[in-house]
This record gives structure tokens, C-alpha cells and sequence, in this order.
């Protein structure tokens, strides 16, 4: 008989497990939660809560990101920043190419939850700070990991650190094929470079164009049609830069949980947790379009009776129901908008009951007022369908951003030289 090694107290005959550096050296570093315990992550300009997760260098401005930590444990948190490339890549720079202060700091501000029914720790932390500053503009990963030690990794999430020294103008038009323009968009900008010397425009200029901050289905590296002087200008018959309508976001809000509000069939409490119920929805794929005013897939958090909204806004387990005769064969369907993070979260991820005929899911969700959709999820496809469930408009109101990079051979990395965002109805 042959023994088999033992592995039982014997470090060195385990396999190596791969480091951070190693698993994101060559593959994009994407918005992601690693432990269970982590809630409602937030991303935006301090002093800005409705923002992009994208700030001007020049301007002094930072981030403010904040998370819970359920239970009334603490955790010591640490944070640092990654400087990527134009695919969310590690870039080949070293911190001190792009940082000035510590490399690394720990999360200083945290305060324990107040008169909730569920109990957290809620962290918050400014970026840029005294401790820690930003050099060069780029795209940026936010990196949380505890006790020090960088490999026990909390999450990661995206923000953009930019200088506006090219000028942006947009203009959201019908598409150029008459079957398509009465439900897409069509996103027409130019750029002018100004003063700026690019030795080849197609190899080192880049855009990204975002619709309401997602990723899935954003237009990347697009070449300009014609070059005029220094103006570039992405103005295609085709199919390049179209987008889906879509439709307004569907609204929670559970701000004030004393009585039950628009959209809540039903509220219980029982052993300390909340359970919220809302009336089942329906599809609206084949609806008239009706326009109001959302916050383009955002969301953000009160307590109506509340003075600190970051530690007085409790937890509840909300639940999702959509009507649908049949369970669908061509993929899964998910809660999708800025609580999930605009990802394909497993915990917002749907499941048909078939003696109800309907999609359900239940999301322990933090208070406040969001925006979601229904979003179906093909296999093996990165985009979202957001037309199967809720239609395709032309006249809906979306936020568009446009992002330029410039490959900097001083630096050797991707810069961010140019960050707009425009409203489909008001780009001009």
C-alpha cells in the first residue's frame, strides 16, 4: 500500500494559494464583495451622494466610500488603491508612481448602529486624504482587506480619477435605422484634443461610454469616424454607438417604515428582523412609455426619522415578486441596479415559483430610496437584456458618461483626460 502524503500540520505541503498580484495580474480586478458579512458598499464624490464614483484631480475633490459589517463585531480594516488600465487591469506602475503618503492606511472612522433592529458597524473613509494621495489620473480599485494583511481581501470597487484638458460634446440622437428609432439611442460626440500631441490617435486615444454606470454594456475603444484639426468625431451610420432605450427604473422606497408606502403589500417584524413584501409587478415590455423621474439606477439610504442615516438606517429583508406565466428557458433573471452594484449578484438572482407564477427573491437591503430593474442574464453573454422584461424607448431618460484615456508614454500607463456625463434629453 502506498501512503499518501500527509497534509495535517504540514504548511509546506499545501498548495500555494495564489496571492492578489497573481490573480489579478493579467485579468480585470472587477466591483466585488468577498465576504458574506459586507453590506451596501457606496461610492460617490464627498459631498455628493448621487455622483459617479469619479473625481477631477486638479480640483481637489475626493471619494467617499463607505460599508457596513453586520453584526456588532469590529473588524480591522485596512485600504489601498490599484491603478489600472483602460480594462481594469493591474497597470505595471508602482505605488509610488501613483501615490504620495502611505501605501496602505487603516479605517479609522466606524460607528456601531443605533436604535436598529439589525445590528452593524458602519465604516467610512475619504480618499484622497492626508495619509494618502492620488498623483496620476486613471482608472482606480478601491481594495479593502483586514488584519493588515493584503491578501485577505474584504472587496474591491471601481472609481475614476480624471483631468478634463480635451472638450466633450454630446448629443443623444434617433438611430439612423428607421426599424430602431423609436426604441434606441444613438450616443454622437466629438473630442477636441486641443493643445494635446498624440503620435497615433487610434493607438492612444480610447473611449468609453457608459450608460447609468454600467459596465456590461458599455462601448469601449471606439475609433473616430473623421479627424478634423484636433476635433474627433464619433459619428457612425452603423450599429457602434447604440444603446438600448430601455425604460425608467422602477422605484423602493422604504424610508419611513412606520406605515406601509407606494409598492409595499405587506410589513412584518418578528424576532427582531424586518420583512418587507412588496405587490407583485408585472413586465413591460409591450407598454406605452410613461415618463418620470428617476436617479438613473442609483439609490441612497434614509431613515426619514433618523439624524445619522449611516448608522440610524436599519436592515430589511425585502422581497421581490414578478408575474410571469412560464419559467424563462434562456437565461436567469436578477434584481439589477446600483444595490446590486449594476453586477449579476447570486444574491439578487431570482427563482420561479410555479404555484404563484411568478419570479421571487428576498435581499436584506439597507433603508432608503432605490432604483432597480428586471435584467435578464443569457449564458456566456456579459450584457444584460434590460428589454426582455422592461421594454425599449427612445424617449427615456438615461445618463450617459464619456470617458477618454490617453496612453502617456511618460508614464507609460492610461490616463483619464476627459470625464463628462449628460442626460439622453438634455446632451447637447
Amino acid at each position: 500500500m502506498v501512503n499518501s502524503p500527509s497534509v495535517v500540520g504540514n504548511e509546506s505541503s499545501l498548495p500555494n494559494k495564489p496571492t492578489f498580484e497573481e490573480t489579478f495580474g493579467s485579468t480585470p480586478i472587477q466591483n466585488k464583495i468577498y465576504v458574506s458579512d459586507i453590506k451596501t458598499i457606496w461610492a460617490a464624490k464627498t459631498g455628493w451622494k448621487m455622483s459617479n464614483p469619479a473625481i477631477d484631480l486638479a480640483s481637489g475633490e475626493s471619494i467617499n466610500f463607505s460599508f457596513d459589517k453586520m453584526g456588532s463585531d469590529l473588524g480591522d480594516y485596512y485600504y489601498t488603491i490599484i491603478h489600472c488600465d483602460t480594462e481594469w487591469k493591474k497597470s505595471d506602475l508602482i505605488q509610488s508612481q501613483y501615490m504620495s503618503g502611505f501605501f496602505q492606511d487603516f479605517i479609522q472612522d466606524f460607528k456601531f448602529s443605533f436604535n436598529t433592529y439589525e445590528n452593524f458597524v458602519h465604516y467610512e473613509i475619504n480618499v484622497p486624504n492626508k495619509n494618502m494621495g492620488i498623483k496620476l489620473t486613471g482608472n482606480y480599485i478601491f481594495k479593502v482587506f483586514k488584519d493588515n494583511d493584503p491578501e485577505q481581501i474584504v472587496f474591491t470597487k471601481r472609481f475614476m480619477v480624471y483631468e478634463n484638458n480635451v472638450l466633450t460634446r454630446v448629443k443623444v440622437n434617433r438611430p439612423s435605422n428607421v426599424q430602431e428609432r423609436n426604441y434606441k439611442q444613438e450616443v454622437d460626440f466629438e473630442i477636441d484634443l486641443k493643445n494635446l500631441m498624440v503620435p497615433d490617435i487610434n493607438r492612444d486615444i480610447k473611449v468609453l461610454v457608459q450608460q447609468n454606470n454600467r459596465f456590461d454594456n458599455a462601448l469601449f475603444d471606439l475609433k473616430p469616424l473623421f479627424v478634423r484639426g484636433s476635433v474627433l468625431i464619433y459619428d457612425y451610420n452603423n450599429d457602434e454607438n447604440i444603446f438600448d432605450g430601455g425604460n425608467e427604473y422602477r422605484f423602493l422606497d422604504t424610508r419611513n417604515m412606520r406605515f406601509r408606502g407606494q409598492k409595499v403589500q405587506q410589513i412584518t417584524l418578528q424576532n427582531r428582523e424586518t420583512n418587507v413584501y412588496l405587490f407583485p409587478e408585472v413586465k413591460r415590455r409591450f407598454g406605452t412609455y410613461l415618463f418620470y423621474e428617476d436617479i438613473d439606477g442609483k439609490f441612497y439610504i434614509r431613515n426619514q426619522f433618523g439624524i445619522n442615516q449611516g448608522t440610524e438606517a436599519d436592515y430589511i429583508y425585502t422581497h421581490f415578486a414578478l408575474n410571469y406565466p412560464h419559467e424563462i428557458t434562456e437565461g436567469d433573471l436578477y434584481v439589477f441596479g446600483g444595490m446590486s452594484d449594476n453586477e449579476f449578484r447570486e444574491e439578487f438572482k431570482m427563482t420561479y415559483n410555479p404555484l404563484a407564477k411568478q419570479y421571487e427573491t428576498k435581499v436584506l437591503l439597507k433603508q432608503g430610496y432605490y432604483d432597480y430593474m428586471y435584467m435578464l442574464k443569457r449564458p456566456h453573454d456579459p450584457k444584460g437584456d434590460v428589454v426582455f422584461i422592461e421594454g425599449d424607448h427612445f424617449e427615456t431618460e438615461n445618463m450617459y458618461s464619456i470617458t477618454t484615456y490617453f496612453s502617456d508614454p511618460v508614464c507609460n500607463c492610461d490616463k483619464i483626460i476627459g470625464h463628462q456625463t449628460y442626460k439622453s434629453n438634455t446632451a447637447q
